[in-house]
């Protein structure tokens, strides 16, 4: 199934001839990326997903590894596209989440238990300086979201951070039971041009 996913986002870029973010795809359909025959990033390395997965403490989930071994290192797919890997940027989800967690921080199952993901699932608040260990920021949804996966987990559930109407708090809504499930919904509806 992972490979298949992969393979699904490929054959969907090469069809639209479109190689990055979701977004920009939206706002400029009509004038395809007809230059570019494939990814702005290269695939992350296996050292490359290794020094990420080391820096975070948490090893990723399988199908986003794959997605950037065989695609690239970031910069397609949802909304503005994947956060890439490396730790000296300041966007990528290595950055992202050493900026925003602190190591006594607790993680998203021992701050909720299972309620983001009953049925109906339940979102929960958060003051922004109580972000969840292993709670991974992949992809900025714009309007001050993220969706993140929840690294502590080995399928890697998939959850929507957004500010809350509290000041300095966030609200966190479960979306998908892993990053797969979520990418597979993702590239169903994704628009065609």
């Amino acid at each position: 199934m992972i490979a298949d996913l992969s393979q699904r986002m490929l054959h969907w870029c090469q069809q639209h001839q479109w190689y990055g973010a979701e977004l920009d795809f939206r706002r400029f359909a009509g004038t395809a990326d007809h230059e570019r025959q494939s990814f702005t990033h290269p695939p992350a390395t296996t050292e490359q997903v290794e020094t990420a997965e080391t820096l975070l403490g948490y090893p990723l989930p399988t199908t986003l590894t794959t997605l950037y071994q065989h695609l690239a290192n970031g910069g397609f797919g949802p909304a503005y596209g994947l956060r890439g890997l490396d730790p000296e940027d300041d966007e990528s989800l290595v950055s992202r989440y050493r900026d925003w967690y602190r190591p006594q921080n607790r993680t998203l199952s021992e701050l909720s238990g299972e309620r983001l993901f009953a049925t109906p699932p339940q979102s929960i608040t958060l003051h922004y300086r109580q972000w969840p260990r292993g709670l991974v920021p992949i992809c900025n949804w714009g309007c001050g979201s993220e969706i993140c996966v929840d690294c502590t987990t080995p399928e890697g559930r998939v959850i929507h951070v957004g500010p809350a109407k509290e000041a300095r708090h966030l609200l966190l809504t479960g979306l998908a039971p892993s990053f797969e499930d979520w990418m597979l919904a993702w590239l169903a509806r994704v628009p065609e041009p």
